[in-house]
């Protein structure tokens, strides 16, 4: 009882010094999942998310059950803090207390069975792997597995070593309360492979193995079962939605091959043989350089040298039969987490070519280290209580030195997770509290937006992360406005097909023109301007003013005077492969007040085109062509590039532009974009300091601490869902954005289709004019939709939502069936959908269908979270049922005792 006290008791001083200042911690890439739980109960009961102009995520799903009980906290008056306080706790306590028992029942009637169940726990919980990939990452998924994976491990080895199947009920019930973990696919594959790797084992050593076999292979086909009904909720909406997922570009092979290339030199033998990783511990803009000093390095080789001394004894040892699992999962974690490095990283990167499913391991350290672990701690107690016994004939001396070992290396060395620097941002503050002037413009929000509208924010950030500066701390991670707001808000550039280049081409050309036209395109109304945003670009910085008071637009060649650098003063290889490097004049060097670089070249061959600056400390933003078509030669003659400085395809923040020192041009070969051409031919590169020119397009209409509120003065949104009476082709987004300025009093009415986004499918039978109108429809939800129109008609149905293939129209379908219900939803799945051929993308990023209207009534939904809205009520019912089970035995067996 005492070492169980002790288990319990290392926790929570942890997450008592974690939560001293009362704040919640978030950042990174979950955001502040407990700012408002209400808001992201909706967000993780849907595989539709309402943010940006929407998209699909399966994600979110599988943390429904502890967001529901931060629901209940929250009614009962407990503080988010305090709740997040209790979810670390329970899940540090569960981790350690699980390893505690699963040590105990696998090492048999060893004598120090006890204490070497103690360290293994201490050391699961307190070690670097858990410090940096486990706690410091932020990811909820890594919390719930260092939880689930043992006490699943220890409840599968009771159930078949007792060879009773209550404990596949029990496993079933706890794996979906614990469903969290699952947010990442591949801890499904870690969960089942630790699961089958003890089965075999346990077959392998059994005396008796064809017995163990049938037995074993029953239970497990019971626990899988079990584990298959409750968790389908989640389970049956991913497995219906990755073919999709990855169909639509969000990864491929390549890209996950670079990855798992690029961050195995972060994992390098010498390292994860100590449960290291390069950034977090020698990177000075995580922990200093502490970690590089000569005494934290030796104290990082006690662990490996234990370990070491632990795996030869247990391999010399013939006692310890069970405990050698551990073994098992000590090797094969340690070669899956080296990933491309000696000795096996040859075959594993072959196995990663050839199976795709694995490459979901692209950071096999982080997503495979669990299981090392799990190993590394078990054999590293037994060595530990080994040494002490051999070389320490006194009791006292023993425990001396163990307690001695264990601070330095669970105590001294793991000093962040101690002082709650582990969980802090990059400003080492511990905690984030959002400022009250977001939850005072959310109000106002919610009074004035009865329609729907979205809200545009300012800075438009080039990706999903941002930077806020709110009282004296920073927070740093995914733009966090999807937590805060009750309202749809456009505020950052996720990689979401469709919607990216749409917001790309926003943040390039707002400089330059007036886009707010095609804000009616986007549904858009009101417009916010963040001024707590940090480290963002000077032209970031000017968003607001884009938008509210004044472009610039390019001067042009003609008045920008003489160029700073052609191809026949550039200090470049101009062939084979082609490389212009121009030095920028020194009484030019200052470009802080430029606006853009025009630039005229050509190329042997139609090219994408790669323009790079470089100051003098060598960072260096660029323009890529095959990131952006608009930088590109379609023909053999001379080419006009306008480069807008603040809007690069790839940005660098620490970039000075009052000192730039080079201009770098690269061409790529269309037809091979990762070769280089042959030849370029610079005419000249120029500096353009621009034009301001005014616009007045919105005013100001509140201020909410360092928050600007604007609404439109024109505004004339197309419909959410309905009707178009007329179509328009066009070849890019400059394009687009011109039509929507000239035609913006039609825009309610008439789309624009961008021929590029709707690959092989026949535009030209959307030449045509319709006159199908609506007669009555009906919101029922942001994945239902119900009109109604005239029988035989032809039209043009749109959703101002991102194009999705999972968007469905189904034709001949009541009100009624389309609300929904377990019965009605398994009939809209019976039903026969519109082609996908008819299915096209409008306006830069929503859906379009033309239609032949047959009986006047007709649905739009969302087919993936028809299937997810089935599943959760199948998975209800059979945790119902097996928990119905589980309380029968255990009566039944309380009863006949």
């Amino acid at each position: 009882m005492k070492r169980i006290l002790l288990l319990a008791i290392i926790p929570l001083i942890i997450t008592i010094i974690w939560f001293r200042n009362g704040m919640i911690t978030g950042g990174g890439e979950e955001g502040i999942l407990f700012y408002s739980s209400a808001k992201t109960l909706q967000l993780s009961t849907s595989v539709w998310l309402e943010h940006t102009t929407g998209y699909s995520t399966t994600s979110w799903l599988s943390r429904s059950p502890v967001i529901y009980l931060a629901v209940a906290f929250d009614k009962v008056g407990i503080p988010a803090f305090m709740f997040q306080l209790l979810t670390f706790y329970i899940l540090m306590i569960i981790g350690m207390i699980s390893i505690y028992y699963l040590i105990l029942n696998l090492l048999g009637e060893y004598k120090s069975k006890n204490k070497v169940a103690l360290i293994s726990a201490l050391f699961y919980l307190l070690n670097p792997f858990a410090m940096s990939q486990i706690w410091g990452r932020g990811l909820h998924p890594q919390f719930f597995s260092f939880a689930l994976l043992p006490l699943s491990l220890l409840l599968f080895i009771l159930g078949i070593k007792r060879k009773k199947y209550f404990y596949a009920i029990l496993n079933a019930l706890l794996s979906a309360l614990f469903a969290t973990a699952y947010g990442f696919i591949t801890f499904i594959m870690v969960y089942w492979a630790v699961l089958m790797i003890y089965l075999l084992y346990a077959i392998f050593t059994a005396g008796d193995k064809l017995k163990v076999a049938l037995f074993g292979l029953r239970f497990t086909s019971l626990t899988f079962i079990l584990w298959f009904f409750i968790n389908l909720w989640w389970l049956i909406p991913f497995l219906y939605l990755a073919t999709n997922t990855y169909a639509l570009g969000l990864s491929g092979g390549e890209e996950n091959l670079g990855t798992l290339m690029g961050v195995s030199q972060h994992f390098t033998p010498d390292l994860i043989i100590r449960l290291l990783q390069q950034t977090y511990f020698f990177s000075e803009n995580s922990y200093g350089k502490i970690y590089s000093s000569f005494i934290f390095q030796l104290i990082s080789l006690i662990p490996l040298i234990i370990v070491t001394y632990g795996f030869i004894s247990l391999v010399k040892n013939k006692e310890f039969k069970d405990y050698k699992f551990f073994l098992i999962l000590l090797v094969l974690g340690l070669l899956v987490s080296l990933g491309a490095n000696p000795p096996l990283g040859w075959l594993f990167v072959w196995v990663f070519k050839h199976i795709t499913v694995l490459q979901a391991f692209r950071n096999p350290f982080e997503k495979f280290g669990l299981v090392y672990v799990l190993g590394y701690a078990a054999i590293f107690a037994l060595g530990l209580v080994t040494i002490s016994e051999r070389f320490a004939k006194a009791y006292f001396i023993r425990n001396i030195g163990v307690v001695l070992i264990l601070t330095l290396v669970c105590g001294i060395y793991l000093w962040p997770m101690w002082t709650g620097r582990v969980i802090s941002g990059q400003d080492g503050k511990v905690g984030i509290e959002v400022p009250k002037y977001y939850g005072d413009l959310n109000k106002q929000l919610n009074r004035l937006n009865k329609d729907d509208y979205r809200t545009f924010m300012t800075p438009l950030m080039s990706g999903d992360g941002a930077v806020f500066q709110w009282g004296d701390r920073r927070y740093y991670g995914v733009d966090p406005m999807v937590f805060i707001f009750d309202q749809t808000m456009i505020s950052n550039s996720p990689r979401i097909p469709f919607y990216y280049d749409f917001t790309q081409s926003i943040r390039k050309y707002m400089t330059r023109m007036n886009v707010i036209p095609i804000f009616s395109l986007l549904r858009t109304k009101y417009l916010v301007a963040r001024n707590d945003a940090a480290l963002i670009s000077s032209s970031e910085k000017e968003h607001e003013k884009y938008l509210t008071y004044a472009i610039d637009t390019p001067l042009g060649i003609e008045k920008a005077g003489n160029p700073i650098c052609r191809s026949s003063e550039s200090q470049a290889t101009l062939v084979n492969p082609a490389w212009i490097v121009c030095e920028v004049p020194n009484e030019q060097i200052n470009w802080e007040k430029v606006k853009y670089l025009n630039v005229i070249l050509k190329t042997d061959v139609p090219s994408t085109i790669e323009i790079a600056v470089r100051d003098i400390e060598g960072a260096r933003p660029r323009w890529d062509g095959r990131a952006d078509s608009e930088y590109s030669t379609s023909t053999s003659g001379w080419t006009n590039l306008t480069i807008p400085l603040g809007s690069p395809t790839e940005y660098n923040n620490r970039v000075n532009f009052s000192q730039i020192k080079l201009v770098e041009i690269l061409a790529h070969p269309l037809a091979s974009p990762k070769l280089s051409t042959d030849r370029i031919e610079l005419k000249g590169v120029w500096l353009d300091y621009g034009k301001q020119e005014k616009i007045d397009e919105f005013r100001p209409i509140g201020q909410f601490g360092k928050l600007n509120l604007y609404e439109p003065l024109n505004f004339n949104p197309v419909s959410e869902y309905g009707m178009l009476t007329s179509l328009q082709p066009v070849e890019t987004f400059l394009e687009l954005f011109k039509v929507a300025a000239d035609k913006r009093d039609r825009l309610n009415t008439h789309g624009l289709i961008l021929a590029s986004q709707n690959g092989s499918k026949n535009t030209k039978i959307l030449s045509t004019n319709s006159q199908a109108t609506i007669s009555d429809k009906s919101k029922i939800s942001e994945t239902r939709y119900w009109l109604k129109s005239e029988n035989g008609q032809d039209g043009y149905l749109i959703l101002s939502k991102t194009f999705d293939p999972g968007w469905k129209i189904v034709q001949n379908v009541s009100a009624g069936e389309i609300k929904g219900g377990f019965i009605n939803d398994i009939k809209l799945l019976k039903k026969t959908f519109e082609t996908e051929d008819n299915h096209f993308v409008v306006n830069g990023y929503a859906n379009l269908w033309r239609i032949h209207i047959q009986s006047g009534e007709l649905g739009i939904i969302y087919l993936p979270e028809i299937v997810a809205d089935v599943s959760s009520k199948v998975s209800l019912f059979s945790g119902l049922t097996i928990l119905g089970i589980g309380v029968f035995l255990i009566i039944k067996r309380k009863f006949l005792t």
